[in-house]
């Protein structure tokens, strides 16, 4: 009857309940410069003019470059600062040159929906990208690369609120624009197709897509064992896992760990197959890795000691166990408080 707690998401998708790693649609916008973005987009050289966002406050001496300003709305997302890059997105998007270069309101509506999904209002984050949808049909169509990413866009935020069969269409739609030369955004719809499948049960159909995407990541990064192919490969071992072919699996999330050897997540799937196949002392072994990386994640390193605990209760080591859980208890109390159901459980645990 002990429980282990979920260290977070499995990486199966970027969704809730999948990757808690980088966003998979930012493979086709690379972040942070828009020449390179407009490249990634198959976009004009000569829409990469630099234009002016108005100055938004005592901070700014002078006003601030559209590059800059998606520059440092990537940086305050990246450090949770996420009013700030709202305000700054709304800021640009009022911008007289941005609203004259519908690339350019694309990377700010981009990134604004980004903040609203951030802070969980998906209402708001789904107007801004059905706005410079309807604009991008009335300007270049529905047969545009921009398009395609918009609608690729919209199936990810679908998929981050849970909106199942709204993510499948959108991905699905997006797939139908998508032509074969449009790699990255291709790559990408797969990716998030693939996630939304498995996510409603639909292995069989998934595990192809996986393989697809991974194969065009591949080509797109140079190599299969590149960093931002994990969270692909993570999303077919699993799949692979759930359809009970284990072995495969199991090869793939350690190709995951040679990659980023500091990702808990990666450890911890690795460990939940050794649990599966009853290789307790592999699994503990595993577990005590993440409480390692995890020290400096406080609720994340009670998770891990809790899950260190389980282990070592099955293998009858109480001593090292309690130890453990009253340490993760402690923890679990001063950061999330006594009514969170993870610190049910690993305060279940410890009374066992």
């Amino acid at each position: 009857d002990w429980e282990f707690v979920d260290p977070g998401p499995v990486k199966d998708s970027e969704n809730p309940s999948g990757s808690n790693g980088r966003d998979a649609a930012a493979a086709a916008t690379a972040k942070s410069n828009s020449s390179s973005e407009f490249k990634a987009l198959g976009l004009c050289d000569d829409e990469a003019e630099v234009g002016a966002v108005p100055k938004l406050e005592e901070s700014f001496a002078d006003e601030i470059s559209c590059d800059d300003a998606l520059r440092l709305a990537d940086e305050w997302m990246g450090s949770g600062k996420s009013n700030e890059a709202l305000k700054l997105c709304k800021s640009g998007l009022s911008s007289e040159f941005v609203r004259t270069s519908l690339h350019y309101t694309f990377l700010f509506s981009k990134r604004l929906s980004d903040c609203y999904q951030k802070l969980e209002q998906y209402s708001d984050a789904e107007s801004v990208l059905l706005e410079i949808m309807q604009r991008c049909e009335e300007t270049d169509g529905t047969r545009s690369l921009l398009y395609a990413n918009i609608v690729c866009n919209l199936g990810f935020l679908y998929q981050r609120s849970g909106s199942w069969s709204d993510a499948e269409k959108r991905f699905r739609q997006s797939l139908d624009t998508c032509e074969e030369a449009w790699m990255p955004a291709r790559a990408n719809c797969l990716f998030g197709l693939a996630g939304v499948l498995m996510e409603l049960g639909k292995l069989e159909d998934a595990l192809p897509l996986w393989r697809k995407s991974l194969e065009l990541f591949t080509e797109i990064n140079g190599m299969r064992r590149h960093k931002d192919n994990v969270d692909c490969l993570n999303g077919l071992a699993t799949c692979l896992r759930r359809l009970g072919q284990v072995e495969e699996a199991l090869q793939i999330y350690f190709e995951c760990a040679d990659i980023d050897q500091h990702d808990a997540t990666i450890i911890s799937n690795i460990a939940g197959i050794y649990i599966e196949n009853g290789e307790l002392g592999k699994a503990e072994s595993i577990w005590k890795r993440c409480v390692d990386i995890d020290r400096q994640a406080h609720t994340q390193y009670a998770i891990s000691l809790n899950n260190v605990a389980v282990v070592q209760m099955k293998m009858r080591e109480y001593d090292l166990a309690l130890k453990n859980l009253e340490e993760a208890c402690h923890i679990m109390e001063a950061s999330v408080g006594t009514f969170h159901p993870n610190y049910a459980a690993v305060a279940k645990n410890k009374e066992q």
